[in-house]
């Protein structure tokens, strides 16, 4: 089956999306499941560790998926190459199925099929573009679940950048990631997106840390109000 390299508004990139099971690292999330066990080097704190927990997205889903669908439709494939690269796609990484020959997985590969309009799995499965874009690891920050956080802000920009207990290389690539949204949320996504605010779009993404970890709940980053209220948690924010 060929792919024309859109996404359409019933994909996962939505803020009730089934979240992954298991953790396997690297430049996506793959299948995560949060352990939710305490760091030793950090102080107890009473509840925090008991907590039902969820990945926050800095950028949210359905802008990740119009901004993808824009620069697929006005073509600029070198943008796309970047977004590919910056979640974990690379020439070195092969693809492997018994009694088949190693496909490889470059960013160019997989723009080239859409191009063409080819079997896009003979270099990458379409699921496995979508899960990486959805869940790239340098975009997701573990903590409370929504419907205990007071300051969840659905399908909008949630900054973690400004918050306590981050290192100062996290915080460097949460700035970053902020950078992202910031050119994206800027696009007019109902014209064509001008070369230079692609090219700009691209340099962005070769900054991100594509080999970033998920930023793991966390004590120091969150506080939690003294009142009854189911929505009790919300980030430690720096004043």
């Amino acid at each position: 089956m060929s792919w024309d390299g859109l996404f359409d508004s019933k994909s996962n990139m939505s803020k009730r999306a089934k979240q992954p099971n298991h953790n396997n690292g690297g430049n996506y999330c793959g299948q995560f499941k949060s352990t939710n066990t305490r760091d030793p080097s950090i102080p107890k704190e009473a509840d925090i560790y008991t907590i039902p927990t969820a990945l926050h997205h800095v950028t949210d889903w359905a802008l990740l998926r119009n901004v993808w669908n824009r620069m697929v439709l006005d073509k600029h494939w070198g943008t796309i190459c970047c977004w590919l690269y910056a979640v974990g796609f690379d020439v070195n990484n092969v693809y492997k199925e018994q009694g088949e020959k190693d496909r490889v997985q470059s960013p160019a590969a997989i723009v080239g099929a859409i191009m063409r309009k080819e079997e896009v799995q003979l270099v990458a499965d379409v699921s496995e573009i979508h899960e990486r874009i959805t869940w790239s690891t340098w975009n997701l920050v573990e903590g409370p679940k929504e419907d205990i956080r007071s300051d969840d802000l659905g399908n909008f920009h949630d900054i973690f950048s400004n918050v306590n207990g981050l290192t100062q290389t996290e915080r460097a690539r949460l700035q970053q990631t902020d950078v992202v949204y910031t050119i994206m949320s800027g696009l007019n996504l109902k014209k064509e997106v001008a070369k230079l605010k692609a090219l700009e779009l691209s340099k962005a993404l070769l900054a991100v840390d594509r080999n970033a970890t998920i930023i793991k709940l966390r004590s120091t980053m969150w506080t939690k109000a003294p009142t009854g209220a189911k929505k009790c948690w919300s980030k430690n924010v720096v004043h």
